[in-house]
């Protein structure tokens, strides 16, 4: 009868009652008040406990030997009792040393390298305990998580090239690692390695693991020739510095240099890549267009073996660049810039906003041993061919301000679809129409059709091409 919650249950019951009292003798109205006031009564009692939220550290989480422990807490129907609040760490009560309040706790500990169970018990004033442990429909007092530390970096070796040796052949051009994390549970996170050959980012060429990473130059492909090219591109005939660095999970890095010399003298590099890459064109080329419009055809290039130009290459990156004029590219469905098994790779491409001839140029990513091929477009600007009297007076360019002369007159077409007008030759060319009030309505341009204004009878339909 104490338990203030409790207390609230029984006043619902009895309003309950009283309503159901109300009903029988068919006095609908006030059993419909007290119904709605065993319904406010219930709403008020605190049936859940608080909610808590661990911000630091997560789940499986890994963090430094000295972590701070942080967590959130709150109540929806009451307040969380503070001086009820424990947070233990591996069974180790810590309250005593952690800030507790009515929001949440923090707590800085340091800790050995390890696995570690962070537990927290909130109550709530209605004396329910912490809510999302325990199975459905029952409640715990405590949440727990499992959470690792780790302060130790890892080991990380360079195990070729030696300190101090000297390359005299380029057979000896690779590089050997090794690396693993100590501690209980970590291991070293592969994304972090760098790779550096004097200040020269290298770290692409390598293949790596969970724990070594390694570089054998390779001819096979021309991938591989291009990695070559890199690592013999940073190295010099003087002393040469390899640094290599990792972390692991918990952010641990770790750092190991390496010096060693090259007699490039002695070295013969491969110049040549065994597979002689060829480059030709498929479709798209010599194409005509309106601006702005896309091409009818995609422009398909097709990589063989120069050797065997039957032989089709596929996975050979290419590189599609407007050396002349406008315009910009868009995928082709069923295609993309890297060579399929049929060897071609495609883009689509739309004119730019001027007449000229465009020039695409197209090579070999990253290879310019590899011919290029070139496609030429032509675009162009919409022309409507006018008769005047039974005689083709000239080509009048469709352009929203200016008008271009010819020997008979003048003409201007304010849109694609729009009036046309005549306009005295005398008047400046260039001109915008709204600012030449010498005009004369000769049609409607519909559609790229020329629909003559009756008052001149001496038009006939025209088309735009």
């Amino acid at each position: 009868a104490a338990d203030p919650q409790w207390a609230k249950v029984l006043e619902a019951e009895n309003y309950y009652n009283a309503g159901m009292t109300f009903y029988n003798a068919g006095n609908y109205s006030d059993a419909v008040k007290q119904f709605n006031q065993a319904q406010k009564r219930i709403s008020q009692v605190d049936k859940w406990g608080p909610v808590v939220n661990f911000i630091s550290p997560k789940e499986y989480q890994f963090m430094p030997n000295t972590s701070t422990i942080y967590v959130e807490y709150y109540d929806l129907h009451s307040a969380v009792k503070t001086k009820q609040t424990k947070v233990w760490i591996n069974d180790i009560d810590l309250s005593g040393s952690a800030i507790i309040t009515e929001t949440g706790l923090s707590l800085t500990a340091n800790l050995p390298d390890g696995n570690y169970v962070l537990k927290v018990s909130v109550t709530d004033s209605a004396g329910y305990g912490t809510y999302g442990d325990a199975p459905q429909g029952q409640q715990t007092t405590v949440k727990q998580i499992t959470f690792y530390v780790d302060g130790t970096p890892p080991n990380l070796l360079i195990d070729y090239p030696a300190e101090g040796i000297t390359w005299t052949d380029v057979s000896q051009i690779h590089f050997d690692l090794s690396y693993n994390d100590p501690s209980p549970g970590s291991s070293v996170n592969n994304n972090t390695l760098k790779v550096l050959l004097n200040e020269v980012d290298v770290t692409q060429v390598f293949t790596s693991t969970f724990t070594s990473a390694g570089y054998y130059p390779r001819f096979d492909t021309q991938e591989e020739i291009d990695k070559l090219i890199m690592v013999y591109s940073a190295l010099t005939d003087t002393l040469n510095t390899l640094i290599v660095r990792v972390a692991d999970y918990a952010g641990n890095r770790k750092e190991e240099t390496r010096k060693f010399y090259v007699g490039l003298a002695t070295i013969e590099f491969p110049t040549t890549p065994i597979l002689k890459i060829g480059l030709e064109i498929i479709s798209g080329n010599n194409q005509e267009g309106l601006i702005g419009r896309c091409a009818k055809q995609p422009l398909i290039v097709r990589a063989f073996n120069l050797d065997n130009p039957a032989e089709s290459i596929e996975g050979i990156p290419l590189s599609f660049e407007i050396t002349q004029g406008g315009g910009i590219f868009t995928e082709e469905i069923g295609y993309s810039t890297i060579t399929n098994l049929q060897g071609q790779a495609a883009l689509h491409y739309h004119y730019g906003t001027e007449e000229m001839v465009n020039k695409v140029r197209v090579s070999v990513l990253g290879d310019p041993t590899v011919n290029p091929v070139e496609f030429s477009l032509v675009s162009y600007l919409p022309r409507l061919v006018l008769p005047h009297m039974g005689v083709a007076i000239g080509t009048v360019l469709i352009n929203e301000t200016a008008s271009v002369s010819y020997s008979v007159m003048d003409y201007t077409i304010e849109s694609g679809t729009g009036q046309i007008r005549t306009i005295n030759p005398k008047i400046e060319t260039g001109r915008p129409i709204t600012d030449t009030p010498m005009t004369q309505m000769v049609g409607t341009l519909v559609n790229d059709t020329l629909i003559p204004d009756p008052a001149a009878a001496d038009l006939v339909p025209a088309t735009v091409f």
